[in-house]
């Protein structure tokens, strides 16, 4: 089952599960695709199976619209206006809001969306390194650095110069 058939039989889990009508059907959905993704990974041998989530554990929920964010409140859907205090400033474009529970204590996590701007370019023809164990390094250039070891006189101390 994939996240169009989840989706789908969400409507009859509402309908025998009452208490998932509490919850904000965005944040289900988010859930379904959240699980929809894991499984994929699982299936590609990117990942391993996915461990179910348990209760109390890691509670947290992602509301990808209908929120709200103001000066000291932000309005979670199904939940109303909760006070909060901003730890930073928040720059670029809010795409949504994660709530989650950590020693008690409810923390919101806020995903944003910048702009990323050009570096200038501070080089000429840029090379490659790879380190190896016949050569210590050889350039994308066709250049090789040997690996070259001095020894002090006695022989007690050993160095090597690149």
């Amino acid at each position: 089952m994939f996240y169009h058939e989840m989706a789908t039989d969400l409507l009859n889990l509402k309908e025998q599960f009452p208490f998932l009508s509490e919850s904000f059907s965005q944040s289900l959905q988010t859930t379904l695709r959240n699980l929809d993704r894991a499984f994929k990974n699982f299936f590609k041998g990117v990942a391993e199976f996915p461990a179910f989530k348990k209760k109390n554990k890691h509670d947290s929920f992602t509301c990808p619209q209908k929120f709200r964010i103001e000066e000291k409140v932000i309005f979670i859907p199904k939940i109303g206006e909760v006070r909060y205090r901003k730890s930073r400033q928040i720059e670029g474009k809010v795409k949504s809001i994660t709530v989650s529970k950590n020693d008690g204590r409810w923390f919101v996590s806020i995903l944003t969306e910048q702009g990323i701007e050009q570096q200038p370019k501070t080089y000429e023809k840029p090379v490659g390194i790879d380190v190896g164990l016949k050569e210590f390094a050889f350039l994308s250039n066709g250049t090789s650095i040997a690996i070259v070891q001095y020894c002090d006189g006695q022989g007690l101390q050993c160095f090597s110069q690149h």
